[in-house]
């Protein structure tokens, strides 16, 4: 028997419907899952061109987050492959292409991101891609 899915989980999966059709145009969708206090961690580079990448920790930081990578880069696709839930936690893999605006490289990797919420919020998102990759389409 299918278990039906939660509502953070559906929310998700419509915030990342709407990031790769949006091809990275809208943060409303991610904005609507965010609390106030929100920290978000990067991977947090010191890598020319993933300066986006460092921890944040409201829910303004997490917009400039999200405009910093768009401001950079333009989004050629974002996939997501699995989910899994585990009560209030959820985590998305797939995987995500990119072209450096300043190089006009292209890079693709794979992305995992761990969600936390609390009360329907997200109160902690960990985004972890692999920086290698972007950090060389973003070198000249």
């Amino acid at each position: 028997m299918e278990e039906a899915m939660s509502s953070n989980l559906e929310r998700v999966k419509d915030a990342y419907r709407a990031w790769n059709d949006s091809k990275g145009g809208s943060v409303d969708a991610w904005l609507a899952l965010m609390g106030d206090e929100v920290v978000l961690i990067g991977v947090d580079e010191k890598e020319p061109g993933l300066a986006f990448a460092r921890n944040r920790r409201s829910r303004d930081d997490v917009v400039d987050y999200l405009t910093s990578i768009t401001d950079a880069w333009e989004m050629i696709h974002f996939t997501p492959r699995n989910f899994l839930e585990d009560g209030d936690r959820i985590s998305m893999f797939g995987t995500c292409a990119w072209r450096n605006k300043a190089t006009g490289k292209d890079m693709e990797c794979l992305i995992c991101s761990y969600w936390r919420f609390k009360d329907g919020k997200c109160v902690e998102l960990i985004d972890l891609f692999d920086s290698a990759v972007a950090a060389r389409a973003a070198m000249p």
